[in-house]
């Protein structure tokens, strides 16, 4: 039913009685009231308001009853509505595009120090050589114990008496020469390997040091990066939480429509429409167009671009 050459009260009233043809003539006493009572628009406003929200508008239906505990029941959104919730989402949506964005820029510049970087590859490699070079020195330890041991009890079996054949003997005295000179080459080995691990632990707790002094002075000059850091994210956690209430507003249907369109044009899937023309691809639409995006039942499209367009009334 299209109402032409009327006036709101009228239409007001001519709406409601199509929402009570069918119903009890209790409603159509309400009705007749209605008529009586409601002579402007505020207070046809009014009495519709308490007229929707009585209890005796609602009659109990398990199938189209959606009352949910702690939840009111909401009207069906108009196509007008469904638009600029759409819109608004998508604002939401860019916006916090633009915090992602803005966060990574922070995040590179907090993390991409060149100096930074180089201080802390040195700080690395001076560790990893610090490491090595006491795994080595462990096993040069280990190896002169060992040649310890084993000239040990060499020396005990040469000097107990108890081997008294002189061809064993002379043998057991080379066998401990040469273990002798064995340890002396490790104990040297031993020595040297010290030495180098104690200019790696120099070298590396320099390397620490002044990576820690760099970060500190780096600390000092970007804490107002840091802040802003911070200040995002709470933001973020803000919009998060009201893009999440438009998303419970909506159909599902609809929303993967959206969901859709965003992907494919260029994260803007609704376009306002403004002096009679689409925003986004600035084609003008035809009268005939702007009829249907003010007045159809459906969400209309625009013809150039494919975006949903939003006439803001």
């Amino acid at each position: 039913m299209i109402l032409t050459g009327t006036g709101p009260v009228t239409t007001f009233l001519a709406v409601l009685r199509l929402k009570c043809s069918d119903t009890p003539c209790g409603y159509q006493e309400q009705y007749r009231s209605f008529r009586e009572h409601s002579p402007t628009l505020i207070q046809a406003k009014q009495h519709l308001l308490i007229l929707l929200t009585s209890s005796t508008m609602i009659k109990p239906n398990p199938i189209r009853n959606r009352r949910k505990l702690g939840k009111e029941i909401c009207l069906p959104m108009s196509t007008t509505q469904k638009a600029a919730t759409l819109y608004q989402l998508q604002q939401l949506d860019l916006e916090l595009e633009r915090l992602y964005a803005e966060q990574q820029a922070l995040l590179n510049l907090l993390q991409g120090d060149p100096a930074l970087k180089k201080l802390r590859a040195e700080d690395t490699t001076a560790q990893q050589q610090l490491q090595s070079g006491l795994q080595a020195q462990k096993e040069a330890e280990w190896a002169l114990e060992e040649l310890n041991r084993r000239l040990h009890t060499q020396e005990q079996r040469l000097y107990s008496g108890m081997v008294t054949n002189a061809k064993e003997l002379h043998a057991l005295q080379q066998e401990v020469q040469h273990l002798q000179a064995q340890q002396n080459r490790q104990e040297e080995l031993t020595l040297e390997m010290l030495l180098a691990t104690e200019s790696l632990q120099e070298d590396a707790r320099r390397k620490a040091e002044a990576l820690r002094q760099a970060e500190e002075k780096w600390a000092e000059e970007n804490a107002a990066g840091t802040v802003r850091r911070a200040q995002l994210g709470a933001k973020q956690q803000e919009l998060q939480a009201r893009r999440a209430q438009f998303v419970a507003s909506l159909d599902g249907e609809l929303l993967k429509r959206y969901e859709a369109l965003r992907r494919t044009k260029q994260g803007r899937a609704v376009s306002k429409v403004e002096q009679s023309s689409c925003q986004w691809c600035r084609v003008i639409l035809t009268p005939s167009e702007m009829q249907r995006v003010r007045i159809s039942s459906e969400l209309q499209t625009c013809s150039n671009c494919g975006r949903i367009l939003y006439y803001d009334r």
